[in-house]
This record gives C-alpha cells, structure tokens and sequence, in this order.
C-alpha cells in the first residue's frame, strides 16, 4: 500500500480549494461585469496557472450548469481573457509561461464546456472569440482551433435541426377546404300535364260553339 506524506495530504487539500475558490469568483460577477473586473479574475487565474487543471474543470462546469444564456456569455468572455492576458502587450516572457495554462484550458475547458452545451452554445458569439483565439495562436497552432471550429459547426447544424423539428411539431395542421355544398335545383312545374291540356282545349271548344 503507498503511504501519503502529511505534505501530500496538505498538497491535494490546496490544489482541490482551487476550484471552490475560482468558482466564487465566478458568481461573485454580475451579469453586466466591466472588462476590467473580468481582467482581473483572469490575471488571477494566470498567476495561478500550476492549477490548470482545477481551473479548467471548474470553467466547463459553470459554463455547461448556467441556466442563462447571460451568465454564459459572461463566463465565455472570461475565459477568453484568460487566453488572450499579455497577447497584445509585448511581454513575450509573460506570454509564454502560460502556454500551458492555454492549451490546458483548450483541451479540458472549451472542448468539454462545448459538448456538454450543444444546442445551448452561444455559437455565433463563440465564433467570434474563436477568431481572436486564432489570430493571437493562444494554442500554439491549428489543431486544437480547428477541433473547436468542428464542435462549433457541428452546435449549430444540431441546433438548425432541433429549430426546424419544433417548428414542424408546433405549427398547426392547415385547415382543410370544405367541399362545395351541391345544391339540387327543384323540379321545374311549367309542362301541364297532359290531362289539363285535354281539358283546357274541351273547355275552348266549349265556348267558341
């Protein structure tokens, strides 16, 4: 049987704190945070990035149990800034120590978050964050962009589908046109019969003698 250290121990209690904690981040966010209060729970993140792995469970999981498309998207952008930190700013060093943390969050965050939403994926906002993914290469080449890109193409076929399923079951049979009422004209009574005219002309006879 292998024996664990109290170091050990101490060591598995902290790494497992990390997901409670970026988690109470997390909701701490209003819907409507700014950029910058998003900027800073990413910088955390990133100065923190030996616990990627917490980190990027903790990220699929909001991601995939919000119930609103709001708290999403908030969670999507964060994400993102986690990818994007120290892109623009020069500090090649900066950038990359945390290429571990990117592809950490590539593999174990967005891919699993994106099975897990399907149809709920907010794909056409996700295609734009995708973008500035590829453009800053957060992942260090294209096979794990274009492993998101499918997920993403294959999200909104499932969703065009389930769209067009719905509106199939929901929309209401077309009513049926009633066939014309036949109307039965009545028998025409201008003929006399026989018998009156016989008695019409007796009665002429009659009276002209």
């Amino acid at each position: 049987l292998s024996q664990h250290t109290p170091t050990d121990s101490n060591n598995n209690n902290n790494m497992s704190s990390w997901g409670p904690k970026l988690e109470k981040k997390l909701n701490a966010l209003a819907d409507g945070a700014s950029k910058e209060s998003m900027q800073t729970l990413a910088n955390w993140v990133g100065f923190n990035r030996k616990h990627a792995a917490v980190f990027s469970k903790t990220f699929s999981d909001a991601l995939v149990g919000t119930t609103t498309e709001t708290r999403q998207w908030l969670y999507w952008q964060v994400l993102s800034e986690v990818l994007l930190a120290n892109s623009n700013d020069g500090n090649t060093e900066k950038w990359e120590r945390a290429s571990d943390l990117r592809t950490t969050l590539g593999e174990a965050a967005v891919v699993p978050a994106l099975e897990g939403l399907g149809a709920r994926a907010l794909t056409d906002k996700i295609e734009g964050l995708l973008k500035q993914w590829d453009n800053s290469n957060v992942f260090g080449g294209p096979t794990l962009v274009g492993q998101i890109r499918r997920l993403l193409t294959s999200t909104t076929s499932s969703a065009t589908a389930a769209r067009g399923k719905n509106s199939t079951e929901e929309a209401p049979a077309a009513p049926q046109a009633e066939a014309p009422a036949i109307k039965i004209a009545p028998a025409e009574t201008q003929e006399s019969s026989p018998q009156k005219e016989d008695t019409a002309a007796g009665t002429t006879a009659t009276t002209s003698s």
